[in-house]
């Protein structure tokens, strides 16, 4: 038995010494800024047990806003793994599309007021199990109508909208059904 753990051991002992960096990240140039690229949450939203990685994703965004000099924080998409499904299968998640939609509005709701970011809709973020149609509960969950005022800043497709409770977003629209917007502050 010891002969097949030693080895193991004997491989594994650099990456564990090695992988515990505890320095705080920093920029080398107090002039650098940094933009956080956050890519599919649906694959931490779908369980309710990985919702809290989401969370802390976002929860670690606000935090190294002024160390890492964070501009923005950027979502590809994909918030949830179905848009409109009633009943999970157990496989694509154990949580209902309302309660994945509930859980990634929830986790960026750590950046309100404290770092702008931007939302795009994905393939998984329209239709009921897969962009079957064009339909999604984005606005429902994030930026709300009974919470903006939308202001024409540009010609169209461009959108500037203020937040009722403060706070600005943009809208930027490239066609009719591709839309992200931008929390401003």
């Amino acid at each position: 038995m010891l002969k097949r753990i030693l080895p193991v051991l004997f491989f594994s002992l650099p990456w564990i010494l090695l992988g515990q960096n505890t320095e705080d990240p920093h920029l080398e140039n107090n002039k650098s800024f940094s933009m956080i690229l956050l890519p599919d949450p649906q694959n931490y939203i779908k369980f309710d047990t990985n919702q809290p990685m989401f969370e802390l994703m976002t929860a670690w965004c606000a935090a190294q806003k002024n160390t890492l000099n964070i501009e923005a924080v950027l979502c590809t998409g994909d918030l949830v793994e179905q848009n409109n499904l009633l009943i999970p299968d157990g496989v694509n998640g154990n949580q209902t599309s309302r309660e994945q939609w509930n859980a990634a509005s929830k986790a960026f709701e750590r950046l309100d007021n404290v770092l702008p970011y931007a939302i795009a809709t994905g393939n998984h973020d329209y239709g009921y199990k897969r962009a079957e149609t064009r339909q999604t509960c984005f606005s429902t969950y994030f930026f709300p109508a009974t919470t903006v005022r939308v202001t024409p800043r540009w010609r169209t497709p461009h959108l500037s909208l203020n937040c009722l409770t403060g706070g600005k977003y943009l809208l930027l629209q490239q066609s009719l059904h591709h839309a992200m917007k931008f929390w401003v502050g």
